[in-house]
């Protein structure tokens, strides 16, 4: 599969100045693509917990298969046409505008299951469009076959794991032959979903050649208008930048998309906060509370249909293991398992 990763922008990300090294966990206010794009793992209509596909979600299951080897061609052969987006992109949404909608702190005992209200798994081998080794399993429906805890689940210390594996899955079969490798990809899909707002997350990835840890939103209508907002993916082969990007009908990463690096050593090091804050005319993403793209209509190119004011979006959670045709990288013998991707909260805020 060819990958077209542009990337317009690459600037530098400070150290956090908190004690320890990290940001603070945030007290909750009632406390207190390159074109190789994640819509690469994507997977049609969201069926509720324990219930069979419907004929229009296989429909759109498999229309969005094909979409996802068209678009990249796509989008090379229609570059161009877009303006110069601005590094200069002003001040967040202060917090006394924001009111907090939705969370997921993770606080569980040891070993407890991902809430189900919140997060539903998606499940297969199928490669999700970027021809990732890992099988997603079943881990949020336990009427469902194969259920297990072993890839997604509490540590005791307020954050969720995403556990990479090297292991056989005997039960089913990926895409390439017998499954390697298993993890997880959550989706809030059948739970929530919501237009506007600062959709945030704190979390620390896993390094290593390969893997492949990000949180990301994506809706798509009746009408076939998509649109994808990557708040934050880390790749093993890039272990000290951040991805960030855009993409939507007509339009893909290389328009909208920022690499952020870290000040000294890599990523996954620590904690840190990602989030998009979404309004009418505007998506505007941040690092620590650093903004570092803002994205408008204006810089669309012809082609291009600006989504983000048509649908709301639901939510991505997901550690992927690559190999050679993904655009992660391809493990190997340096790549540690298992491998484990720590988010310690996901909250989504409404702006007032």
């Amino acid at each position: 599969m060819a990958v077209f990763v542009l990337l317009h922008m690459s600037t530098r990300l400070p150290s956090p100045s908190t004690p320890n090294g990290s940001p603070a966990k945030r007290p909750t206010r009632g406390a207190q693509r390159r074109s190789g794009s994640a819509l690469g793992r994507l997977f049609g209509r969201e069926n509720p917990p324990g219930a069979a596909p419907d004929a229009r979600g296989e429909a759109r299951c498999a229309w969005l298969r094909v979409l996802l080897w068209v678009l990249p061609l796509w989008a090379a052969a229609c570059g161009g046409g877009s303006a110069e987006i601005p590094t200069d992109h002003g001040l967040l949404t202060p917090s006394s505008e924001l009111r907090l909608v939705w969370s997921d702190e993770f606080d569980g005992t040891e070993g407890a299951p991902v809430d189900a209200t919140k997060w539903s798994a998606q499940v297969g081998g199928t490669g999700w469009g970027q021809n990732v080794l890992d099988y997603k399993t079943n881990c949020t429906n336990p009427l469902a076959p194969h259920y297990t805890t072993d890839n997604a689940e509490m540590d005791g210390q307020g954050n969720l794991v995403i556990s990479a594996l090297r292991e056989a899955v005997p039960y089913d079969a990926c895409w390439y032959g017998p499954c390697e490798f298993s993890s997880a990809l959550l989706v809030t899909a059948s739970t929530f979903r919501q237009q506007y707002g600062r959709f945030e997350v704190r979390m620390k990835t896993p390094p290593g050649p390969g893997l492949w840890g990000s949180f990301w939103l994506f809706g798509i209508n009746d009408d076939g208008l998509w649109g994808e907002i990557d708040v934050a993916e880390l790749i093993g082969r890039d272990p000290a930048a951040i991805y960030q990007a855009a993409h939507g009908t007509g339009f893909m990463a290389d328009k909208f998309s920022l690499r952020t690096e870290v000040a000294s050593g890599i990523v996954a090091d620590e904690f840190h906060v990602y989030a998009a804050d979404w309004s009418p005319g505007a998506v505007r993403f941040s690092i620590d509370g650093n903004p570092k793209l803002t994205i408008t209509p204006d810089f669309l190119p012809s082609e291009g249909t600006w989504p983000y004011d048509s649908m709301p979006f639901y939510m991505v959670l997901d550690l992927g293991v690559g190999g050679s045709m993904s655009w992660s990288g391809s493990h190997d013998a340096q790549t540690p398992f298992p491998a484990q991707l720590l988010v310690d909260y996901v909250r989504v805020y409404e702006l007032d």
